[in-house]
């Protein structure tokens, strides 16, 4: 075949014409398809081809349309690779989205890539922190990419003389929390006010954020609980615009004196007591009034020690 086509003088048509066969030949697997180009090449180089006919193979594109004279061998000077964008190397910022073919001896930035999502609009949500601002390498921003777990005061540990926040379930918004997040000093005795009918008995810390009243205080003795003895009888406080009074202690513990009365003693007292009233009589009606409840106290006493006897 190369014998005949050097001996022939074809024009231009029947050059395309021989080009056609070698494309049907290639196609039909009668002719390697790059054995078929050279054909092609050779046949256009004989008659003076230009770069004008498609002599281009698979994946590379015409770039000329300039005459070839008697160097024309084809695709080797009205050729070139056509680029893709599987070779493109995309700026910093940018992630590449496409492989295809460009369409051209170059790709651009355009084609081939688009900019790169980043963690510094990314919203990690409840229950995260976000540990990153840079690129995530992709289109969209994965939470693993940008966010971690927060850590909570549930497992945290509070040093000497605090004690966890009653709500442990904050968030510390990292992967660890501090005193200063889930801790607060521990509540001690020493500030605690008893209510009316206690005392405070104890100045230690609590353990808690507040104390209570057991950890704090005891009940006031009172003069009504006390057990006199032989020989002496309970003081009674007398009665009052409420009721009986109720003589407190001051102490966890009344003492004698406090609650009782000396039998031996009280007659003298009674009788004092009396000289006092008829006093106060003199002097008017108030005093009277005061005198006469001394005196009805210090009668009371006397009698429950001459049952004594």
């Amino acid at each position: 075949m190369l014998t005949l086509l050097s001996g022939m003088a074809m024009t231009i048509a029947a050059a395309d014409e021989l080009t056609s066969m070698l494309q049907q030949a290639a196609r039909s697997k009668q002719l390697f398809e790059p054995v078929a180009y050279k054909y092609r090449a050779l046949a256009h180089r004989v008659v003076g081809a230009t770069c004008q006919q498609p002599v281009c193979a698979p994946g590379n594109l015409n770039i000329s349309r300039d005459g070839c004279g008697n160097l024309c061998y084809g695709w080797q000077l009205c050729c070139a690779p056509e680029a893709t964008c599987k070779d493109f190397s995309c700026h910093k910022g940018f992630v590449k989205t496409s492989q295809e073919d460009c369409g051209a001896t170059s790709c651009t930035k355009g084609q081939c890539c688009e900019p790169e999502a980043t963690c510094a609009s990314f919203k990690c949500g409840e229950g995260h922190f976000k540990t990153s601002t840079g690129g995530c390498n992709a289109l969209k921003c994965p939470q693993e990419t940008c966010c971690d777990q927060e850590a909570t005061c549930t497992a945290h540990v509070c040093g000497a003389g605090l004690v966890k926040l009653q709500d442990s379930t904050v968030g510390c918004n990292d992967d660890s929390c501090s005193d200063e997040e889930c801790c607060e000093e521990e509540a001690s005795c020493d500030s605690y006010v008893c209510p009316t009918g206690f005392l405070r008995t104890s100045m230690k810390p609590c353990g808690k954020n507040e104390c209570q009243k057991s950890q704090c205080c005891t009940k006031e003795a009172v003069c009504t609980d006390f057990q006199c003895g032989k020989g002496f009888v309970k003081t009674s406080p007398g009665w009052g615009r409420h009721g009986l009074i109720v003589k407190h202690c001051g102490k966890i513990e009344c003492a004698q004196n406090q609650c009782c009365t000396d039998c031996s003693e009280e007659k003298k007292e009674f009788k004092d007591k009396k000289k006092v009233r008829k006093q106060a009589y003199k002097r008017g009606l108030k005093d009277r009034e005061v005198a006469k409840i001394a005196a009805a106290k210090a009668n009371n006493v006397w009698q429950e020690c001459k049952k004594k006897r």
